[in-house]
């Protein structure tokens, strides 16, 4: 056979013998035998002998080295080799685009990002990158729409710092600015103006010259005019903007009315009961500030031993905290904490003030109360006497002023003006 001829023609090769004809003739020996082994193995692998057809092919490289069959072998080998174990960045990528389909934005580009970290040089990595880019676009698309949340934006911010040495900064930092003016926006919408003023800050320092700077600028400025300018109460009154109904009444007829320039609470309760008559004024932006009610109470005659009408100067119910006057015989001041919790102010502080309530004064008094944010505490006055402090959490502020008591009783407040002024 050809083994056999080979190792003749070989001996006579190795005694001596120099003939051209005798190496061709090997080499043609050999290329048989080695054809035939490749054919055999190619026979195995369409059998579905795998492992069997492997075995010859690497056995024919190692018998037949440095030939054409080795490099065909060694080409066949990692073909087949190949298709029973599929390319690992193949599945990696199904995997991240059932991921990316199935979770936020953030963390599309998240699974796009570590597939690239790990198979940045595979066969799948262009595809991955286009899928990146998408993510992203969708990512900085949503993030600067109506419908993001402050956790969202909160988020991307955060990326947006840790993308800065990658290649996908660019795309961040384009949309950084109205990323911030938005979360600015949720955050004043939260009740929360002093991290929405540190939002805006960081966005005029690092993004100064961006379209979304201009706009922060221009509505902090519209927010600057608006609490600077006047609250005339009767004005707006007359105007709808105030609520007159909030509170009910029962056995007691009264009015709120403009009357001579001023806004009237007027009315008699002829029964022992509670009743509450007020108006609220619009709802501000939670911040530090000195709110302030101008008012004139008319000399009237106290009816009842029990009579204790009051003037109420208090915050949205939610939170909780009121200033109350009370009238009739009674005049005295007190700060009510939270939730209705108060301490009343001893007969020694209620001897220090001594208003002329119910004199007929052509000088309303002022009812004034200052909120501190920092301190969480507010302080009442009157007259710019102090009557009291105490504890608040404030969220959003919806001043009203009302009368409130248990009859009989007759009342006439009036109400000049009131002023609101934030402090910065």
């Amino acid at each position: 056979d050809a083994d056999d001829k080979i190792k003749d023609l070989s001996a006579i090769y190795r005694d001596g013998e120099k003939s051209t004809k005798v190496r061709e003739k090997i080499q043609e020996l050999t290329g048989a035998v080695a054809e035939t082994a490749f054919e055999d193995a190619l026979a195995l692998q369409a059998q579905g002998k795998t492992d069997e057809a492997l075995a010859k092919l690497d056995t024919l490289v190692k018998e037949f080295p440095n030939t054409d069959w080795a490099k065909k072998a060694q080409a066949k080998s990692a073909e087949i080799k190949a298709a029973r174990a599929p390319d690992p960045s193949v599945t990696a990528f199904k995997a991240a685009e059932a991921l990316a389909a199935q979770k936020s934005h953030a963390q599309a580009f998240g699974a796009w990002r570590a597939f690239l970290a790990e198979h940045g040089n595979s066969s799948q990595a262009d595809a991955a990158r286009a899928k990146t880019r998408e993510a992203l676009v969708a990512w900085t698309r949503h993030v600067t729409s109506e419908s993001a949340t402050r956790p969202e934006l909160e988020e991307f911010l955060s990326a947006a710092e840790k993308a800065k040495p990658t290649e996908w900064a660019g795309a961040f930092q384009e949309k950084a600015p109205d990323a911030l003016l938005r979360l600015s926006q949720r955050l004043a919408a939260e009740g929360k103006p002093e991290d929405a003023a540190a939002v805006r800050a960081r966005l005029a320092r690092e993004h100064p010259d961006s379209p979304a700077a201009e706009k922060a600028r221009d509505a902090m400025e519209a927010e600057r005019k608006a609490l600077e300018a006047p609250s005339r109460v009767v004005d707006e009154f007359a105007a709808g903007k105030l609520d007159a109904s909030l509170w009910s009444e029962t056995g007691a007829a009264g009015a709120v009315r403009v009357q001579g320039g001023e806004l009237a609470l007027v009315g008699e309760c002829t029964e022992t009961g509670k009743w509450e008559r007020g108006v609220a004024t619009r709802t501000f932006t939670v911040a530090s500030c000195e709110a302030t009610l101008a008012l004139r109470v008319p000399a009237l005659e106290a009816r009842g031993s029990a009579s204790s009408a009051e003037i109420v100067f208090a915050l949205s119910d939610s939170a909780g905290s009121s200033f109350r006057v009370t009238f009739n015989g009674k005049w005295y001041g007190r700060g009510l904490a939270t939730a209705g919790k108060g301490k009343a102010l001893t007969k020694a502080q209620i001897g220090q003030v001594k208003p002329a309530f119910g004199d007929e004064a052509e000088k309303p008094h002022a009812l004034t109360i200052r909120y501190d944010l920092g301190a969480q505490r507010a302080t009442g006055l009157l007259d710019g006497q102090e009557l009291g402090t105490w504890p608040l959490k404030l969220q959003d502020i919806l001043f009203a002023f009302q009368v409130a008591g248990s009859g009989p009783f007759v009342f006439d407040i009036r109400v000049a003006d009131f002023r609101c002024e934030f402090s910065r």
